[in-house]
């Protein structure tokens, strides 16, 4: 999550980073990422692609969850595809939509 994180920081720095304490909630062709919701709703994840969702506490690295284990395999294509969006797409604000 580190590195989605600090690519999206270089990327868009004048936008509230969703992986930070900011309530920014972003989605792009092939993954969602959703900062901590201080709202009464249950919040179902912070970062999902796939089918694979992580969650945590008020910021990445925080009280952190996943619903699965991933292989190596399966990490790397996660990140290319991740970062492929975050080059090649603009970031969608879910508030807005």
């Amino acid at each position: 999550m580190d590195a989605l994180q600090n690519v999206f920081g270089a990327l868009h720095p004048k936008l509230y980073n969703p992986w930070g304490n900011s309530g920014a909630r972003y989605r792009w062709s092939c993954f969602e990422a959703h900062a901590y919701d201080w709202g009464d709703d249950e919040q179902p994840f912070n970062f999902k692609w796939r089918d694979f969702i992580v969650s945590w506490y008020k910021y990445n690295g925080r009280g952190m969850s996943r619903n699965r284990k991933m292989s190596a395999a399966e990490l790397a294509e996660m990140l290319r595809e991740c970062m492929t969006a975050m080059l090649t797409e603009q970031p969608v604000d879910c508030h807005a939509s």
